[in-house]
This record gives structure tokens, C-alpha cells and sequence, in this order.
């Protein structure tokens, strides 16, 4: 019996070890083939145990169906009752379902058992302390944003996860981009985000959960192909729990689809007044005062300034004013400031999408664009020099870290883009390109994380073949290549 006892200890430990060992591409691999030996050989000795009479064999039954299915136990009863200690052991020895990387893996198993226990402060700290080392992968990205969703911090949360999405190949652990799109799904249903969970519907990495949702978002917005009511009843029965999503489907097919309509450039309607200045200043009043202005409101009060600032009888007004006062400088162009500066402050706060229509180069709207555009790159210029200062000193930062560094940088260039064209793109690029490819060379020669190198290298090259910059081009693709 003690005999029995000490080849069973150590075989469960020896199974567990080989587990904790793999990290191969591919599965079934040596170690997981180890494991799954030994785990033959103690179930065998366990089922003659219980073929004698011996109860302990049921529990050495029971151990080693856990250590065979890891994440299936964890995921079943371990996670959903917040026992977050439990399931980090567990999946930590995950040969199959983690093969790729059971350490971030099991990360995310402790941050998911964390969040359904309601954010234990020992759990989330457990969580980050492991997520700070530089051996860790793209999983920990995952954990990383469940902590942040169970602190409340949704958006942090949004962009640590849906940036694990844009890892692929080998850097790219499968189930934990299936985790992460079933986490940015349910969170856009919730918000009822329909045209943001549309565009997840080419991933290949998306489960029956998540397509049901996919194909409903896409019923909502009218992305084509639209499904029809067979193919989301068919997509509805292919969700193992389906009976939660009835209601949603529900609704999905008693929605009447139709295209969605393509992009236009919106015109405002010109302010009628007999007085351009009086209706300048009511339309400006309204703007400022509004909760969410957009860019048809401030086209219009642009437009109506643009009036007021061209009527001979306003401006001699204004002068004849200026002069009985004894103001200093040019009254007009006092106003073009101040009212510059107002419109610069709407468009910056609500995040507007100006574009660069050159049919409104000039007047006011070309003048606010011009200096958003240049305030944009001055923000950015001095995120991205902070960045390349701190890479050149080598104040290194735990990897998490460094990647919301990057995340940072790379989403205030995102934002100035989208609010301005690809004519600041191309002025941006050259300064975010220096900053990001320091810190990617840094994180590759040096520190020997190559997982956030590599995906960093494969953004700017994108980046770069946007802006058509052929050096940088040339330069991004021989890392990404290094990476592969």
C-alpha cells in the first residue's frame, strides 16, 4: 500500500511537471505525449485499485481526469466558482488546449475565476505580479484586461483584449484570441456596438457563441451579405447554451434589414437670418452648450461665421467699436482667434472626423482644421519622445507596461488620424515609427521578448505601406521576417 502511495504521489507530480514543461506549436507534442503516458499508466493502477475494493482508486481516478482534461474542469467548476488558485494550478500543467502557452493560459484562467469571485484583491494582484515578468505571452494580455474589467475600468479592459486579437501565427495562442473575441463580442452586445461586432465576422478564430452574435449584429446593421431567418435560426442552434440568446434572436428576425448605406459627406444647412452676426452667435452658443455636438453642427456654425465675417456692414461695426474703445490689434482678427479656438476645443473633446474635403479648404472650417491637425501632431510628437527618451536611458518597465506604452502611442496616432486624413498620417508616421521601433528593437535584442517585438514590427509595417514610405517598408519587413 505505501508502495502504491509513492508511485501514485510521484507519478501525479511527474504528470504535472511534464505539463508545466510544454510549451511546443504544435499538439499533440513530446511533452504532451509524456504526459498523457503516464496519466494512462496511474489510470490503469488506479482502476485496478478500485477493481480490488479500494476506494482511494476512485480518487486517483479523479486526479488524473483532471490532469488529463485541465481546462475543461477549470473552465466547468473551477472558474465559474471563483476559485481562482485552483484553477491557476490547474491549467498550468495544460498540454493540450494551452499547448501553445499554459503559463499565460493559466493567467487567464485565475483572472477569469477572479472576476466571477467578484475581484478578491490578493487574486488580481497574484494575476499582475505574474503578468510583469518578460517571459510572459500574447495570454497575458487577456488576464491583464479581465483584471482591469474587474477593477471597472471597461475600456482599459477593451483595449489590452481586442489588441491580443491582431496577434497571429505561432505568437498568437489559439484559445486565448477565442477567449478574447467571445469577451469583445459579449461586451459590444451589451453596449449594442451591432457595427463594431459585425466586422469580427471574418476572424477564424470565432466559436458558435460568438457567429450567433456575429450573424445577429449584422441582421441589426444591414452588413452585407444580410442572413437570412434560416441562417440565423441555424446559427442559433449551433450554440451549445442557446436558450440564453433566444431573445436576442427574437428580435434579430423580427428586424426588417435593409443595406446599410455607404458613407456620404453630410452638407449643413445654412442658418437663415437677416442678421449673419446674430445667427453665427446663437448657432456658436448652441454648439458650446451642447451635450455631444457633431460635425454637421459645427460645419454650420463654421458656415455661418464664414457670413457673419464677409458682411461689409458687420465688420466696419466691429472696427468703428474697436476704435471708441481704443483696443489694441485688428478686432476681426481677434474674433477669427477666439472663435478658432472654440471650434479647435469642440472638434478636439468630441473627437469629430474632419477629413480633408478640399471644397472647404478655406474660410473657418479650413483654419480650425489646420490647427487641430497641428495640435494633434504636437500631442503626439510629445507622447512619442517621451517613449524614445525612456528607450534610450533603458528605464525598462515591466512588459504589460510596456505594452500600454505602446498602446498609448499607437492609439493617440490612431485618433489623430481619423480625426484629420492621411496628410497628417504621413507627417505622424515618421515620429511614431522612431519611437515604436526603438522600443521593438529594444524588446528583441535585449530584454528577448520577441512575442510584443514582433507584433509591434508587423503594425508599423502596415503602418508604413499605408504612407507609402519605402524605407520604413523595407526596413519592417526584414524584422517581420526575423520573427517568423
Amino acid at each position: 500500500m505505501i508502495v502504491r502511495a509513492v508511485v501514485l504521489t510521484l507519478g501525479l507530480g511527474f504528470a504535472w511537471l511534464v505539463g508545466v514543461a510544454n510549451r511546443e506549436e504544435s499538439r499533440p507534442g513530446f511533452f504532451g505525449l509524456a504526459q498523457w503516458l503516464v496519466l494512462f499508466g496511474l489510470a490503469v493502477l488506479g482502476g485496478s485499485m478500485v477493481l480490488d475494493g479500494e476506494l482511494v482508486g476512485l480518487a486517483v481516478l479523479t486526479v488524473v481526469a483532471g490532469l488529463t482534461f485541465p481546462w475543461a474542469v477549470a473552465r466547468t467548476w473551477l472558474i465559474p466558482r471563483g476559485h481562482w488558485r485552483s484553477a491557476w494550478f490547474l491549467v498550468r500543467s495544460s498540454a493540450w488546449t494551452w499547448h501553445d502557452d499554459n503559463r499565460g493560459g493559466a493567467l487567464v484562467a485565475a483572472a477569469w475565476a477572479a472576476v466571477r469571485a467578484g475581484g478578491p484583491p490578493a487574486a488580481l494582484a497574484f494575476v499582475e505580479r505574474r503578468c510583469e515578468r518578460s517571459d510572459c505571452g500574447a495570454a497575458h494580455l487577456l488576464a491583464t484586461g479581465l483584471v482591469a474589467a474587474a477593477r471597472g475600468d471597461l475600456e482599459a479592459a477593451r483595449r489590452w483584449i481586442g489588441s491580443l486579437c491582431e496577434f497571429t501565427g505561432k505568437a498568437s495562442p489559439q484559445m486565448a484570441r477565442r477567449l478574447a473575441l467571445q469577451w469583445i463580442a459579449a461586451d459590444a452586445a451589451t453596449r449594442g456596438a451591432w457595427s463594431q461586432l459585425a466586422q469580427l465576422d471574418a476572424d477564424r478564430d470565432v466559436d458558435a457563441a460568438t457567429a450567433a452574435l456575429i450573424a445577429v449584429a449584422r441582421r441589426f446593421v444591414g452588413a452585407a451579405p444580410i442572413p437570412t431567418d434560416a441562417e440565423l435560426e441555424t446559427a442559433w442552434r449551433s450554440v451549445p447554451q442557446r436558450a440564453q440568446f433566444r431573445a436576442l434572436l427574437d428580435r434579430a428576425l423580427q428586424h426588417q434589414a435593409s443595406p446599410a448605406a455607404p458613407n456620404s459627406v453630410v452638407r449643413a444647412t445654412p442658418v437663415v437670418d437677416r442678421d449673419p452676426h446674430r445667427a453665427a452667435l446663437v448657432a456658436h452658443a448652441h454648439l458650446l452648450s451642447h451635450p455631444r455636438p457633431d460635425r454637421v453642427e459645427l460645419v454650420a456654425v463654421a458656415q455661418a461665421w464664414d457670413r457673419a465675417l464677409a458682411d461689409q456692414a458687420f465688420t466696419h461695426r466691429t472696427q468703428r467699436r474697436a476704435l471708441e474703445l481704443a483696443t489694441r490689434g485688428d478686432p476681426i482678427e481677434s474674433l477669427r482667434a477666439r472663435l478658432d479656438a472654440d471650434l479647435v476645443e469642440v472638434a478636439r473633446t468630441a473627437r469629430m472626423v474632419l477629413g480633408e474635403d478640399s471644397a472647404v479648404a478655406r474660410g473657418t472650417l479650413g483654419r480650425v482644421r489646420r490647427t487641430l491637425g497641428q495640435r494633434l501632431l504636437d500631442e503626439l510628437e510629445v507622447v512619442a519622445d517621451a517613449l524614445k527618451t525612456r528607450v534610450r536611458t533603458r528605464r525598462a518597465l515591466a512588459i504589460h507596461e510596456e505594452w500600454r506604452e505602446y498602446l498609448t502611442l499607437r492609439g493617440t496616432y490612431q485618433s489623430a488620424v481619423a480625426m484629420t486624413g492621411p496628410v497628417l498620417q504621413r507627417l505622424a508616421f515618421p515620429c511614431v515609427n522612431e519611437s515604436i521601433c526603438a522600443l521593438a528593437v529594444w524588446l528583441w535584442n535585449d530584454r528577448k521578448n520577441r512575442v510584443h517585438a514582433h507584433q509591434m514590427f508587423r503594425w508599423l509595417l502596415s503602418e508604413a505601406e499605408k504612407c507609402e514610405d519605402a524605407e520604413a517598408i523595407a526596413l519592417h519587413r526584414r524584422n517581420v521576417e526575423c520573427g517568423r
